[in-house]
């Protein structure tokens, strides 16, 4: 059943759930030839052009798809299996918190416990995953632990921290493999030692977050001191730096400096 409200359609699902999509989200959505280019996984249009509203002139379910005319004259179709599969209704109630939470330093120079996280718990319990949010907007990272010898679906903490992320170019998934040095276009594939780094500084804009999937490190890397990911407080760095050298602090943010990525080997 379709329920047309003025900011969202409404899907009840032959199972009884009840999903909720906004005209906005959907028609930045839509994945056709002129919208979407699907080898890419790529935007044609730029969505903020729709930010006073979207709003559509019909809406027809057809069997096994939705079809939406939008006022501008734009048809699209989407399946019901993808918007039910993307579908961020329903995904329980989470406790009362503060509007907004204040970026903070990192206690002693170090991560703060609190950032810690049993997997299992923040996938079943909304309290749980309602706390790790506080604690990846208050200090920018948080860690999940999986139980030992658990089959782990970093898909499902994916959509439970950030449904409505958008993916990268890379795909949904990315895995980093080591390469021969003369054939790479990024060290990240190379066997060595890679410095203290913002990934990715050349997109515009930048990713505001980026999930890693990680193995635990066996005893005889930790005794070569191999296999570690370091992470680093950057507010402290920032703002320490703001406090001992005022006017290149100036410089560096408010000067824009361009960042590009050159891939030698690419078409």
């Amino acid at each position: 059943m379709l329920v047309k409200e003025s900011d969202h359609l409404e899907l009840v699902w032959t199972d009884g759930a009840i999903s909720k999509y906004h005209w906005l989200w959907l028609r930045q959505s839509c994945e056709c030839s002129v919208c979407f280019n699907s080898y890419a996984r790529q935007r044609y249009f730029d969505p903020s052009i729709y930010f006073a509203g979207a709003a559509p002139e019909s809406v027809v379910e057809n069997g096994d798809t939705l079809s939406i005319l939008w006022k501008d004259g734009h048809p699209s179709v989407y399946p019901l299996d993808v918007l039910r599969r993307k579908t961020y209704s329903g995904r329980g109630t989470m406790p009362p918190g503060p509007k907004k939470i204040a970026w903070s330093r990192w206690p002693r120079n170090e991560l703060p416990q609190s950032i810690h996280f049993k997997l299992n718990e923040a996938l079943e319990r909304d309290a749980v995953i309602h706390e790790a949010l506080n604690s990846l907007f208050k200090f920018g990272l948080v860690v999940f632990k999986a139980d030992e010898n658990s089959v782990v679906d970093s898909s499902k903490i994916c959509d439970r921290l950030g449904g409505l992320l958008d993916r990268s170019y890379f795909g949904d998934y990315f895995d980093i493999e080591a390469k021969d040095e003369s054939t790479t276009d990024s060290v990240a594939f190379s066997t060595r030692e890679l410095p203290l780094h913002t990934d990715v500084p050349y997109y515009s804009p930048p990713p505001e977050y980026q999930f890693l999937y990680g193995l635990d490190v066996n005893n005889v890397a930790t005794a070569s001191n191999s296999g570690s990911t370091r992470f680093i407080d950057g507010l402290t760095t920032a703002l320490e730096m703001q406090e001992s050298s005022p006017e290149d602090f100036r410089i560096l943010s408010e000067i824009p400096v361009v960042n590009r990525a050159a891939f030698p080997t690419a078409d």
